[in-house]
């Protein structure tokens, strides 16, 4: 019985041996080509590790990033009072907090503020970099988000007194300029990049009913900078380059086995992660280049032309998003998107800033969008405009956005 036993036990795992050297031998064209795909690559001077992203040293004179860390430091500075303010403080704490003490304790800030002013003044920028393999960027994000906060706070407290306009139109303009010299080499960092110069434009709604507010002077000020900051076309291919890198370091940890250890793996993480998983990850790794070649393939295109992109992309999704080609197919239709929403919230406070300065000279709005402003990237068109009691309503459908100015 024993015999017998043994015997079956011998044919199952002479099976499973089959079965683990024909996969082997079936997908291990996999790697060649892979391997192929890189040499391609690195002979193109294409970056693939962290380490490429990163821009060479320049003196600290003329590094941004320096004036960053002493503004930062100065900001959480006294046990990180001056920072634990920015963020503990709710829209309702805030309105609740009189004026005058608000006003003091946004003051108090000055020194922030002078700090974040002389970055633009900088040549260059040299990100710091934790480690060869891994960009730092947790720092930078805290930067921007603490800097943008306080600037939009500054703004609102700069029209509550008449004559602020110049000053509110400063802060918006010094957000942009940071947010332009901001350099994240990595996909999470372009889309915070994103966000703040949404934030920048969407400034507008908050402020154009503040005492003081001279909707004119405004838009001389903003509107050609806006202009400036608008993606022209979809996301510029070092993004989906820094992207690439992204997934080249997932292989190489696949491959070694150390990504069993960076979080909670599940089945297929295991699996990956081991010799028999190895032909799986140079057949996804192939996949994977694949979609980034035709994503970069396709990212000079116009806003209207990134909308049609994505569309297409997210019709291509494999949905294997435990794979990396099928999380990556199912991650670029929401960046194109994201860049092409960023542009339609640039455009409609560019027609936002119109449609106020035509409300100040002549006290009525326009029946209809002139033909001249912005249009909507996603379609083309004007954006969808209606009259809404004594103000206006503008809306974004695609990312479900409505802009009310004066509207009673």
């Amino acid at each position: 019985m024993w015999r017998r036993f043994a015997k079956y036990v011998a044919i199952v795992a002479g099976l499973v041996v089959a079965l683990m050297l024909a996969v082997q031998l079936t997908l291990g064209g996999y790697e060649s080509e892979f391997e192929a795909r890189i040499d391609a690559l690195r002979q193109a001077g294409e970056p693939l590790h962290f380490a490429d992203l990163a821009q060479p040293p320049i003196p600290d004179e003329e590094n941004a990033a320096k004036l960053w860390e002493e503004a930062a430091a100065w900001l959480k500075a006294d046990s990180g009072e001056r920072r634990r303010s920015l963020y503990d403080l709710t829209e309702e704490e805030r309105a609740e907090r009189p004026e005058k003490e608000w006003r003091a304790y946004l003051e108090s800030l000055e020194p922030y503020y002078q700090l974040l002013k002389r970055v633009p003044t900088r040549a260059g920028w040299s990100a710091p970099y934790h480690s060869p393999e891994t960009p730092g960027n947790a720092e930078h994000v805290s930067w921007l988000s603490d800097a943008a906060m306080y600037l939009t706070w500054r703004v609102e407290l700069d029209l509550r007194a008449d004559g602020r306009t110049e000053r509110a139109a400063e802060a918006v303009l010094l957000l942009l300029e940071l947010t332009e010299r901001w350099q994240e080499p990595t996909v999470f960092g372009y889309c915070w990049r994103l966000s703040t110069v949404s934030s920048a434009a969407i400034i507008v709604r908050s402020i154009h009913t503040k005492p003081g507010f001279d909707a004119h002077a405004y838009r001389q000020l903003v509107e050609p900078r806006l202009a400036a900051a608008a993606p022209a076309t979809g996301p510029p291919a070092h993004v989906l380059r820094a992207t690439r890198v992204q997934g080249m370091w997932m292989v190489r940890r696949w491959l070694s086995g150390n990504m069993v250890n960076t979080f909670q793996p599940g089945m297929m993480e295991r699996l990956r992660a081991t010799w028999v998983g190895r032909p799986w990850v140079f057949r996804d790794a192939v996949r994977y280049l694949d979609v980034i070649d035709a994503a970069i393939a396709r990212c000079d295109k116009t806003p209207e032309e990134a909308v049609r992109v994505a569309r297409t992309l997210a019709q291509e999704v494999a949905y294997d998003t435990d794979s990396l080609a099928g999380g990556t197919q199912a991650f670029l239709p929401r960046l194109f998107t994201q860049h092409v929403g960023a542009a339609a919230q640039n455009r409609c406070a560019r027609v936002a800033m119109a449609l106020l300065e035509h409300r100040q000279e002549t006290g009525t709005w326009p029946e209809k969008l002139p033909a001249a402003l912005p249009v909507n990237p996603f379609t083309g068109v004007p954006f969808e405009y209606e009259h809404k009691g004594e103000g206006i309503r503008i809306v974004i459908p695609e990312i479900e956005e409505e802009w009310l100015l004066g509207a009673s």
